[in-house]
Protein backbone atom coordinates (compact mmCIF):
# COMPACT_ATOMS: atom_id res chain seq x y z
CA UNK A 1 0.00 0.00 0.00
CA UNK A 2 1.47 3.44 -0.71
CA UNK A 3 2.01 6.58 1.35
CA UNK A 4 -0.98 8.01 -0.24
CA UNK A 5 -3.36 5.53 -0.15
CA UNK A 6 -2.76 4.80 3.44
CA UNK A 7 -3.31 8.20 4.53
CA UNK A 8 -6.26 8.46 2.24
CA UNK A 9 -8.00 5.29 4.10
CA UNK A 10 -7.08 6.82 7.64
CA UNK A 11 -8.94 10.10 6.83
CA UNK A 12 -11.87 8.45 5.52
CA UNK A 13 -11.92 6.12 8.32
CA UNK A 14 -11.82 9.26 10.68
CA UNK A 15 -14.75 10.91 9.32
CA UNK A 16 -16.86 7.93 8.35
CA UNK A 17 -16.58 7.46 13.11
CA UNK A 18 -17.41 11.39 13.06
CA UNK A 19 -20.26 11.29 10.84
CA UNK A 20 -21.32 8.08 12.71
CA UNK A 21 -21.85 9.80 16.08
CA UNK A 22 -23.28 12.57 14.26
CA UNK A 23 -20.62 14.94 14.08
CA UNK A 24 -20.76 17.88 11.25
CA UNK A 25 -18.22 20.59 11.54
CA UNK A 26 -19.87 24.07 10.80
CA UNK A 27 -19.61 25.51 7.60
CA UNK A 28 -16.49 28.64 7.43
CA UNK A 29 -18.92 31.99 6.69
CA UNK A 30 -15.41 32.86 4.10
CA UNK A 31 -12.08 31.58 3.16
CA UNK A 32 -9.20 32.76 3.91
CA UNK A 33 -6.64 32.25 0.62
CA UNK A 34 -4.18 34.72 1.93
CA UNK A 35 -2.05 35.98 4.99
CA UNK A 36 -4.28 39.04 4.89
CA UNK A 37 -7.84 38.83 6.14
CA UNK A 38 -10.99 39.99 3.50
CA UNK A 39 -7.93 39.60 0.58
CA UNK A 40 -8.85 37.40 -2.13
CA UNK A 41 -12.37 35.24 -3.33
CA UNK A 42 -14.91 33.69 -0.23
CA UNK A 43 -16.76 30.25 -0.35
CA UNK A 44 -18.50 31.30 -3.54
CA UNK A 45 -15.67 30.49 -5.62
CA UNK A 46 -15.94 26.89 -4.39
CA UNK A 47 -20.05 26.49 -5.09
CA UNK A 48 -21.78 24.74 -2.27
CA UNK A 49 -19.39 23.39 0.42
CA UNK A 50 -22.19 21.74 2.20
Amino acid sequence: MTVEALNAEAWTTCGRRQLDHGYMPPGPERLEWTPWKGIGPGTELLGDIA
